[in-house]
């Protein structure tokens, strides 16, 4: 066990919700959304008294991979699975031609953007998810306000 899970019961603990979260992976659950989800429906108790989140999660996989910080395991793809700054890039990129043509559009904002985007079923919460995918794709935002 990492050197750092510096407590007896902080090992235990670990190790209780690794196991946990392994069987859960088994069945199918991956994104770590849905992991705190399940833990919470299953009234695990988490570290904090309170409810499940994600970075808890996170940060359960990095103590249990020995790493100290709680960003984003390289070897678990979180990106694929929702999670983390560039996680709908791929989803986004996919309606690049539709994101050419909305920033075209003189006056357009990053809200409406977004709005044209939910009307198409991609849901993005942050507007700068938007902006950073304009840019990334080359995207002139010449005319988005």
């Amino acid at each position: 066990m990492p050197s750092h899970a510096r407590h007896k019961g902080q090992v235990e603990f670990v190790g209780r919700i690794t196991a946990i979260l392994a069987e859960l992976r088994a069945a199918g659950v991956n994104a770590p959304d849905q992991l705190a989800d399940v833990l919470n429906v299953r009234a695990v108790p988490p570290p904090n008294g309170k409810r499940w989140t994600a970075l808890q999660v996170l940060r359960i996989d990095s103590l249990h991979l020995g790493r100290k910080s709680a960003r984003f395991p390289p070897n678990l793809d979180y990106a694929a699975t929702g999670v983390g700054r560039d996680a709908r890039r791929p989803v986004l990129e996919e309606h690049a031609e539709l994101l050419r043509n909305l920033a075209c559009q003189p006056g357009i904002t990053l809200a409406r953007i977004q709005a044209s985007l939910a009307d198409h079923g991609v849901e993005v919460s942050a507007l700068s998810t938007i902006s950073r995918t304009l840019k990334r794709l080359g995207i002139s935002t010449k005319y988005v306000r």
